[in-house]
């Protein structure tokens, strides 16, 4: 069975990272890199850091094209693509432009699709990710759900055929490195990569990076929550920016608040220890809100709406707060925000989470046989 991956993101990456050791015979995999966000600080980290081979196609990429156009250059390339390739199936993740473009060009050759994070809801039609799923869930001919909720979204929506809850590929990660990234060992690793002393439970950490938040009052907004938070904690608020987001602060003429250190983006595993280590976790990343949640450290939602609503307070130590600075002490106080080594240590009782998710997609791509 020939099953294409297709990916384009950090995120993305991550779950495959996860999934691709159990990609093994009888299945044939083939990995397709959209380049969506394939440059060194975003994409080129990842691979590194996780051991991962390179992808057996790397497409040019969108560039700096955007909205339909970059949809466009992507669905093209992967059209060509999988003429060439003519897969029995095609895999793909989550709800970004890759996901949609990887959907609609297998659609379009009458190739089965399999959607990885199927029934995953926020609830906001405005949000460009809600529409991509949606769009890919309707398509797709096994809907492969993270939860019970997941796959209820799915039935409501009338599509009661061809899903399974399999869990969460993102949640196997964790469990796998939870201890290695709530050692000091990854501390320092990332503290030298920063460029930067870090002491456990001595700074925040933040990241920024959806489209909504470049705009420039939204970003004033953004800024000030995280100055905020470190006037409220006492700590640094180390502000790992994507690049977008950063060029964004440069076009509207904004000075970083006292207390925000901006730092370059981090791979994956200093991410991870730095999340395990921060007194708080600041962030509009649905992976990253997650990633906290399991490692139980207190997280502010810098968003409207959430697609894992299952995973705040009271169930889990997140809240969102959108960019409302007047809500970031009450929030901090909710989650159980707290500086200091013993903090950090005392939240490693937190039961991690269960894992399982790439051995259940496994048994699920086999058990479909799936041919042309």
């Amino acid at each position: 069975m020939r099953i294409t991956a297709i990916v384009g993101t950090r995120p993305q990456l991550i779950k495959l990272a996860a999934l691709r050791p159990h990609l093994t015979a009888p299945i044939e995999p083939f990995v397709v890199d959209t380049a969506q966000h394939h440059d060194e600080l975003l994409a080129g980290q990842i691979y590194r850091d996780l051991g991962m081979a390179p992808p057996d196609l790397l497409l040019p990429g969108p560039g700096d094209l955007r909205d339909a156009a970059r949809l466009d250059a992507m669905v093209r390339a992967l059209d060509a693509a999988l003429v060439q390739i003519n897969p029995d199936v095609v895999l793909v993740f989550g709800d970004t432009d890759s996901t949609l473009a990887g959907a609609l060009a297998a659609h379009a050759h009458g190739i089965a699709i399999v959607h990885v994070e199927a029934g995953v809801r926020s609830g906001d039609a405005l949000m460009p990710e809600e529409r991509n799923r949606i769009a890919v869930d309707k398509i797709a001919s096994l809907r492969l759900c993270t939860s019970d909720r997941a796959a209820q979204a799915l039935r409501v929506e009338g599509l009661a055929d061809g899903n399974l809850v399999v869990g969460d590929l993102m949640a196997d990660l964790v469990a796998r490195l939870a201890s290695t990234a709530r050692g000091t060992a990854a501390l320092d690793a990332a503290a030298l990569h920063i460029g930067r002393p870090l002491i456990s439970g001595g700074f925040a950490y933040a990241t920024l990076h959806r489209a909504d938040v470049r705009e420039a009052k939204r970003l004033r907004a953004a800024l000030d929550v995280l100055r905020v938070s470190a006037e409220h904690l006492g700590v640094p608020v180390l502000f790992a920016a994507h690049p977008g987001t950063s060029a964004a602060i440069a076009a509207h003429n904004n000075d970083v608040p006292d207390g925000v250190e901006l730092v370059p983006p981090v791979g994956y595993l200093d991410s991870l220890a730095l999340t395990a280590h921060a007194a708080a976790v600041l962030t509009d990343s649905g992976g990253l809100q997650r990633e906290a949640v399991w490692l139980n450290t207190p997280t502010l939602i810098l968003r409207d709406t959430t697609e894992w609503p299952e995973l705040l307070h009271p169930t889990g130590p997140s809240l969102l707060i959108g960019v409302d600075g007047g809500r970031v002490a009450a929030a901090l106080a909710t989650v159980g925000a707290a500086t200091g080594a013993a903090a950090i240590a005392a939240r490693a009782s937190r039961p991690l989470p269960a894992g399982g998710a790439a051995e259940a997609i496994r048994a699920a791509l086999i058990a479909r046989r799936f041919a042309r």
